[in-house]
This record gives C-alpha cells, sequence and structure tokens, in this order.
C-alpha cells in the first residue's frame, strides 16, 4: 500500500513538471517572435483612433514576416474576425507589402515609424491613412 501511495505522489509530481514546462515554452516562443531590433514594425499594433467604434482591432507583425488582424466585434458577443497575411517591410524606403490569399493584389503602404507610433497610408495615398500604437 505504501508502494502504491508513492508512485501515485510521483505521478503526481510529474505530471506537475510537465505542464510548468511546456507551458513556458510556448511563452518563450511567442515573445520572442514579436520582438526583433532590427526590424520596428515587429509586434502588436492597435489604432490611435477607431474609425469603426463596434470593433476592436489589433495587428500583430512577427519577425517571421506573418502577420495578423484581429478584429474583435464588441457589440455582437466580442466575436471574432483574424486575417493571416506575409509582409515585407523595406526600412529604408518605408514600404510595406502585404500578400495574401483575402485580396487579388499585393497591398502596399507607406510606413512612417516614429518610436511606439507609425501611420500606415495605404498605396501611398496621403489622403487614406491610419495611426497606430504600439501595445506591446
Amino acid at each position: 500500500m505504501i508502494i502504491k501511495l508513492f508512485r501515485m505522489i510521483g505521478l503526481a509530481v510529474i505530471a506537475i513538471l510537465m505542464s510548468v514546462i511546456f507551458s513556458f515554452c510556448k511563452d518563450d516562443d511567442t515573445e520572442d517572435q514579436l520582438k526583433d531590433p532590427n526590424n520596428p514594425i515587429v509586434g502588436v499594433w492597435t489604432p490611435v483612433y477607431d474609425h469603426d467604434s463596434d470593433r476592436e482591432e489589433t495587428i500583430t507583425f512577427k519577425k517571421n514576416g506573418t502577420l495578423t488582424v484581429k478584429y474583435v466585434f464588441v457589440d455582437n458577443d466580442r466575436e471574432t474576425e483574424e486575417y493571416k497575411a506575409t509582409y515585407e517591410y523595406d526600412m529604408n524606403s518605408g514600404i510595406l507589402k502585404l500578400k495574401s490569399s483575402y485580396w487579388n493584389d499585393d497591398l502596399l503602404f507607406k510606413v512612417d515609424i516614429c518610436g511606439d507610433k507609425f501611420r500606415m497610408t495605404l498605396d501611398c495615398d496621403d489622403e487614406h491613412w491610419d495611426e497606430y500604437i504600439r501595445s506591446n
């Protein structure tokens, strides 16, 4: 009976250790993808001014060249929509190119980054722009 008790305690300790180890690994991978000292666009960004007040928006640029745009609809039980794409960002010209199966052609933006804020201008047209602030 004592052997069964020790075996049960040992299995419980192993299970606890394994869950702690796996949870630390996942956080490190995610955190690593959201920081890149050589690419200032990498990170999580939210609009400074949200044009559509019934939704919250975040754009996550990862250092592996992928991004996710996430919308949370406030008036619709916080239903979410996510769009994934790849990006290329040229820091010298400030041109951001997005590629995705959601649209036919590549989208081009002019991006001006200043610290934790950036302005993104659609198709290099100064009349249509959005400002974002870093949220991570």
